[in-house]
């Protein structure tokens, strides 16, 4: 879900938590070519500064595949990048190729697939979580309530039941923070990854919820 953080007289303070900030992107004028590539090398820059060799890009806008093999090709790829891609936005066709031109390589890769929960219709999930893993990605499921972490390891424990290829996929639920007691077995069981994060943790206490259903992690 996703939160307009209000002041005490209700009045919006301008922050945005989870899927509320659609509401800005919606509107934001999309960057040019340019832009991008300008605000890559910032990035990359300020990674090395850091101290960091190797990053995960799990935000990736169409292009910035394109954008980072041309930074590569330039030898102006400074970190290694573990690039995901937006499952529901990209057709099955377009996912192939991309797997193809991006293979398991040591500076640029991807493999990792991304689903939000929020641009899902009901049912479409594991549909699609079965797709993905029939075609050898890994799958990162952005879920951070108890009902949207259940409904993750339903979708991941389905394709589990099906035959396995010799890679373990390491399948992931992105932004874990609350999670009902008797989920939190599956995980391990299922073979998937929670991934959490202290700030998606804290943002939790501005809903409301129940000890007896959930417990945060964190």
């Amino acid at each position: 879900g996703g939160v307009i953080v209000r002041d005490r007289r209700g009045e919006p303070t301008g922050l945005l938590k989870g899927s509320a900030t659609a509401l800005v992107d919606r509107v934001t004028p999309k960057p040019t070519r340019e832009e991008r590539a300008k605000a890559l090398q910032i990035a990359i820059r300020d990674a090395q500064q850091r101290g960091m060799t190797s990053v995960q890009d799990f935000g990736a806008a169409p292009g910035d595949m394109d954008l980072y093999q041309a930074t590569r090709e330039a030898g102006m790829l400074g970190v290694r990048v573990y690039a995901a891609v937006s499952a529901e936005r990209t057709p099955a066709a377009d996912l192939d190729a991309i797997a193809k031109r991006h293979p398991d390589d040591p500076l640029l890769k991807t493999g990792l697939a991304t689903i939000r929960l929020d641009r899902l219709a009901p049912g479409d999930l594991s549909k699609l979580t079965a797709l993905l893993d029939a075609r050898g990605w890994q799958i990162a499921i952005e879920a951070t309530d108890d009902r949207g972490v259940r409904q993750a390891l339903d979708a991941l424990g389905a394709i589990a039941k099906a035959p396995q290829t010799a890679k373990d996929p390491r399948h992931r639920i992105e932004g874990v923070s609350l999670v009902a007691p008797e989920d939190i077995p599956r995980f391990a069981a299922l073979g998937v990854i929670a991934s959490m994060q202290p700030l998606e943790a804290t943002s939790d206490t501005l809903l409301p919820h129940s000890r007896n259903i959930s417990i945060a992690l964190a």
